[in-house]
């Protein structure tokens, strides 16, 4: 009986010591794999450029320069640079609330907007995947705008005076601060390239010449001030 324990006593060690050979033999491999898939795994973006097509609607060459401050936590300063210029057919005013402005008898063409802005938000992504965010921020843009419109001049010369319906020319200055909270959903980031969505709610104040063309008809008229819908659509590379 001591001879049979002792036989299987020496069978399971010599298996213990055959068991304990092959994982050290193996046991490199396997964790030298485990640190290969963790040093392919890409790591955390800090910053992104991106673009806001939705911005062309209104006249806006808008990019963002965004940089992470901690987890889950950004900072993004966005200028705008406005180059906004009528087609012909807007002169006859077949409209668009953009170039033409119909105020009762008298009807506004815009001729031309150009101007800047600039902006900053503070985003916060809400999920550990860092692909639904809130952001607050602030704004400011200046446009001067090309105004014509139709309207009687007075005239008099060494015989006659009176008025003469003609085209008058005016240039208005628009100085804007602005508020918006929004909510958006974009693309993972890891992989540099993503597309980015958001919608909310903003205010914005319009500051200008009262006794010159307002030009406030609608929540994207050039003098609005009130409360309007903040909507954007922005592809970025995250690096």
């Amino acid at each position: 009986m001591n001879k049979i324990l002792l036989l299987k006593a020496k069978r399971f060690f010599i298996a213990f010591l055959l068991l304990s050979a092959f994982l050290t033999m193996t046991a490199p491999h396997t964790f030298g794999q485990e640190l290969e898939v963790y040093s392919a795994a890409p790591p955390p973006k800090n910053y992104a450029v991106t673009w806001d097509v939705a911005a062309l609607f209104l006249g806006g060459y808008k990019f963002g320069f965004d940089m992470r401050l901690q987890d889950k936590s950004w900072i993004q300063i966005i200028p705008t640079a406005y180059l906004h210029r009528a087609a012909s057919r807007y002169y006859i005013g077949l409209g668009n609330d953009d170039y033409y402005y119909d105020y009762g008898s008298r009807n506004y063409g815009v001729t031309s907007a150009h101007g800047f802005g600039i902006g900053a938000n503070y985003k916060r992504f809400l999920n550990k995947r860092e692909t639904i965010y809130c952001h607050g921020g602030i704004d400011y843009s200046f446009r001067r705008v090309d105004v014509h419109y139709y309207d009687f001049i007075p005239y008099e010369d060494d015989i006659f005076s009176g008025y003469i319906y003609g085209k008058l020319h005016e240039k208005q200055n628009f100085n804007r601060a602005s508020l918006a909270a929004c909510m958006g959903i974009q693309t993972p980031m890891a992989d540099g390239f993503y597309i980015d969505g958001y919608l909310g709610i903003g205010y914005k104040y319009t500051f200008y010449d009262e006794s010159k063309p307002t030009l406030d008809k609608g929540s994207n008229g050039y003098g609005y001030r009130g409360f309007h819908p903040a909507i954007g659509f922005r592809i970025g590379v995250a690096f």
